[in-house]
């Protein structure tokens, strides 16, 4: 009984299961130095917590544009996550959607590798078409991320299908580009 009492009141701490004011009147507004309120995020919250709403919308979306590719492509096809926390999300719901395990530069994923994407076609949340245009010769905007509850810089964030790599290399010598630590 004191688990399932401990696991109930735990529970909004480690899963985002209340809406994001409740979560602002029970732990709290303003979050620490560089937190998600600097980047104008939901009710003041700590990254921690803010950056968990909206992921399975975010994921729904995503297995949408990877469903509609032809069968030949999603063979090949990789998902690239600008962050972990989009990485995250796509382990945590990718399964239930039939994805490939996704991929990111940022943080510790980087230190999986690129998990034998070969770059034929990739898929990307939050990538700027601009940036992938530098690697790619054809980069189509798919969709974009709509919430209303989660960061600022998740929603609205574009899902592209990027082919046609212009570089000769191996897409595991581009890896290492893609790493980055903030």
């Amino acid at each position: 009984m004191l688990l399932v009492v401990s696991a109930v009141l735990l529970a909004p701490a480690v899963m985002p299961v209340l809406p994001p004011a409740v979560y602002g009147h029970i732990y709290g507004k303003g979050g620490n130095a560089g937190s998600q309120q600097d980047a104008g995020d939901i009710d003041g919250l700590p990254q921690a917590l803010a950056d968990r709403f909206g992921w399975e919308e975010q994921i729904a979306l995503i297995a949408q544009v990877y469903h509609s590719l032809p069968m030949d492509e999603q063979r090949v096809a990789c998902i690239f996550t600008s962050n972990y926390g989009e990485a995250g999300a796509l382990v945590q719901f990718g399964g239930r959607y039939h994805l490939p395990p996704p991929i990111s530069g940022h943080n510790a994923f980087y230190l999986w590798g690129p998990q034998g994407c070969t770059g034929q076609v990739v898929i990307t949340i939050n990538i700027s078409p601009q940036d992938a245009a530098q690697g790619f010769n054809s980069v189509t905007l798919a969709a974009r991320t709509s919430c209303d509850d989660c960061v600022d810089f998740e929603n609205h964030a574009p899902i592209l299908i990027l082919r046609q790599p212009k570089a000769k290399v191996p897409f595991a010598v581009l890896w290492a580009q893609a790493k980055h630590y903030d």
